[in-house]
């Protein structure tokens, strides 16, 4: 008996295998912040390949430009759209 299946769990899917079809998120419009790089972009590229419509927040416009880009290029993608914030901090003489 396998460790999952111990715990009453189901078997996970192959290497390479999709946990959900293309197409599952066809019509919604998903938030990811920290979409420009790293895994905020891997889950923007997932929710993409799921149809999704995206907008993708961060801090730096370089990034989210090309991020952008490239996850309009996902085959299923809806569409993209960036959202830059300001990093801020609190006044001077303010508790923090």
């Amino acid at each position: 008996m396998t460790d999952n299946a111990r715990r009453g769990l189901p078997a996970p899917p192959p290497l390479g295998a999709a946990a959900l079809p293309p197409g599952t998120f066809a019509g919604q419009v998903v938030l990811v912040t920290g979409g420009g790089t790293g895994l905020g972009k891997a889950i923007a590229a997932e929710f993409a390949r799921l149809g999704a419509g995206l907008v993708i927040a961060g801090r730096r416009a370089e990034p989210l430009g090309a991020a952008r880009a490239e996850l309009a290029a996902v085959p299923g993608a809806g569409r993209v759209a960036g959202a830059r914030g300001a990093k801020t901090h609190p006044p001077p003489g303010a508790a923090g």
